[in-house]
C-alpha cells in the first residue's frame, strides 16, 4: 500500500465554496465553516498540504494546452524541431503522442511538415509504438491536417477542454469524500476499474502518477472506492483529471461532491479556477459538468497513424 496522507470531508446539503475559517470543535475534530454548512475533517495521517502555484491572470488556450502537459508528464519526451514527441507505455493520448508546438506554417512549408511527420513516425516506431497526434487552435501547424488526410492518418477522438472561473452554490446530498496527498490501494484499484489500460500496466500507471511535480490530491467516496478523481494545482487553474463514478452509482450526487471536494482544496492552493477535459461523445459528463457551470474553451482531436491501432479515451 503506498504511503497515504488523508482527511475526511463529511459535505451536507447546500455547499458553498466560498473559502472559510479552520477551528476545533468541542470534540477536537477540525471544522471548516464554509458559509451555511461545515465541512469536518479527521486526519489520518500527516497534514495534507496544498502548495500555491502562480496563476496566470487571463487564462489563453496555450495556457491549458501547457498545463495540460505539464499535468501529465510522459515516460520520455523529445524535442523534434518544436514538435514535442510523447511517449508512454499507457497509451494516453495526451501524454504519449505528438504536440506540434505551433500554429503557423513551417518555413519550408508541406515538404517540412511531411518530413518532420515521418521522422516523428520513425521515432515511435523504434520504441515500438503507434504514432498519435494531437492537434489543437495552438498546435495546428498550415498545412499539417491536410498531409495527415493525404497519408491516411484517422482522427479517432475529439476532446473538449471546459472551464470554471469560480464554482458557486451547489447542492449535494450527504456524503463523504476522502483526500489524500497520495492514491491508496482503494483508489487504485478504482483506477484499474475505471481503465483498462490502467489494469494492464499497474507500474507504469504508479510511474505515471508519482512523475507529476505539481501539487495533487486524491479523491474517493466510499469504502471501497465507487468514485474517484484527481486535482492538480497548475497556473491554468485546478485540473480535474480521472474523474469516475461505478455504474451502479451514477446519478446518485458523487461526482459533484468529488469536485466540490477538489475545488475545496483548490482554494487553499491559491487556485479557485478548474478546468476539465471530456470527451465529445460522453454526453452524460458534459451535461454535468454544464450543469456545474463549466463552460466550453476549445476542442483538441486525436488522430493516429495508418498502421496504429486506436486506443480508447483521451
Amino acid at each position: 500500500m503506498m504511503a497515504s496522507a488523508a482527511r475526511v470531508l463529511a459535505f451536507s446539503s447546500a455547499l458553498s465554496f466560498a473559502p472559510g475559517m479552520y477551528r476545533t470543535d468541542r470534540r477536537g475534530v477540525k471544522v471548516i465553516e464554509v458559509s451555511v454548512i461545515s465541512s469536518r475533517y479527521s486526519d489520518t495521517g500527516n497534514e495534507l498540504k496544498c502548495n500555491h502555484v502562480p496563476m496566470r491572470a487571463a487564462v489563453t488556450i496555450a495556457d491549458l494546452e501547457l498545463a495540460a502537459h505539464l499535468a501529465t508528464p510522459p515516460a520520455e519526451e523529445v524535442d523534434l524541431d518544436g514538435w514535442l514527441l510523447r511517449f508512454d507505455p499507457l497509451g494516453f493520448l495526451r501524454f504519449s503522442s505528438i504536440w506540434p508546438r505551433e500554429a503557423t506554417a513551417p518555413r519550408n512549408g508541406p515538404e517540412e511538415i511531411s518530413e518532420r511527420l515521418d521522422q516523428a513516425v520513425e521515432h515511435y516506431a523504434q520504441r515500438g509504438l503507434a504514432a498519435r497526434l494531437v492537434l489543437s487552435p495552438t498546435a495546428q501547424p498550415s498545412g499539417l491536417s491536410a498531409e495527415l488526410v493525404r497519408t491516411g492518418w484517422t482522427q479517432y477522438v475529439t476532446a473538449e477542454v471546459l472551464t470554471l472561473a469560480e464554482f458557486d452554490d451547489v447542492t449535494c446530498e450527504n456524503g463523504i469524500v476522502k483526500l489524500s496527498s497520495q492514491p491508496d490501494d482503494e483508489w487504485l484499484q478504482a483506477w484499474c476499474r475505471a481503465d483498462s489500460r490502467v489494469a494492464a500496466q499497474q507500474t507504469e500507471a504508479h510511474q505515471h502518477l508519482s512523475r507529476v511535480q505539481l501539487p495533487t490530491v486524491y479523491v474517493s467516496a466510499g469504502t471501497p472506492a465507487i468514485a474517484i478523481g484527481r486535482g492538480i494545482i497548475t497556473s491554468a487553474g485546478t485540473a480535474v483529471l480521472g474523474m469516475w463514478v461505478h455504474p451502479d452509482h451514477r446519478r446518485l450526487g458523487h461526482a459533484g461532491r468529488l469536485l466540490a471536494a477538489i475545488n475545496r482544496w483548490g482554494i487553499e492552493g491559491g487556485s479557485p479556477s478548474m478546468w476539465l477535459q471530456v470527451e465529445s461523445t460522453n454526453d452524460a459528463a458534459r451535461r454535468l459538468y454544464r450543469t456545474l457551470g463549466f463552460e466550453f474553451s476549445y476542442a483538441y482531436t486525436g488522430w493516429v497513424e495508418p498502421s496504429g491501432v486506436t486506443a480508447p479515451g483521451c
